[in-house]
């Protein structure tokens, strides 16, 4: 389990049946919530034009704070961003465009606050996308626990 989903912790007083069926929860909690994450960034990919200024291989973490609906509330770049201004303003009008980002079906996964993390890369053929493709259990989007 990442170390930004807070899963239910088991008392000693329950029976292994009950801790079994928890754990179970928790593994679909964590399958949806992988897919949450997904539907955001893919939402915010598909709107971001990546600015000649920013080179391949740069990160930008991005703070997204959002209300149930997945309407915008703000985002903004991290202080530990590597693009230039004109970068991070694109990451964050991007954010802005794919307004409401995902939320039906997301409820019970959904966080106030994200992180989304851009990879600038060149496009792939036939994608609108401008970010690197996601490594197996890479931290592309995590929500920010601190803000909840």
């Amino acid at each position: 389990m990442s170390n930004w989903i807070r899963g239910a912790s088991l008392g000693l007083g329950l029976c292994a049946a009950t801790a079994g069926a928890q754990t179970a929860a928790d593994a679909n909690n964590e399958r949806l919530l992988q897919r949450y994450v997904a539907a955001l960034s893919e939402a915010v990919e598909q709107q971001w034009v990546r600015p000649d200024s920013v080179t391949l291989e740069q990160v930008c973490p991005v703070e997204v704070r959002m209300l149930p609906g997945g309407y915008v509330i703000v985002a903004t770049a991290r202080v530990d961003c590597e693009f230039d201004a004109a970068g991070r303003r694109s990451v964050e009008a991007a954010v802005r465009k794919a307004e409401p980002l995902p939320y039906a079906g997301f409820e019970s996964v959904f966080r106030r606050s994200v992180v989304l993390r851009f990879h600038a890369r060149d496009k792939a053929p036939g994608s609108d996308a401008a970010v690197a493709p996601r490594e197996p259990g890479a931290d592309n989007a995590a929500p920010d626990e601190s803000r909840r």
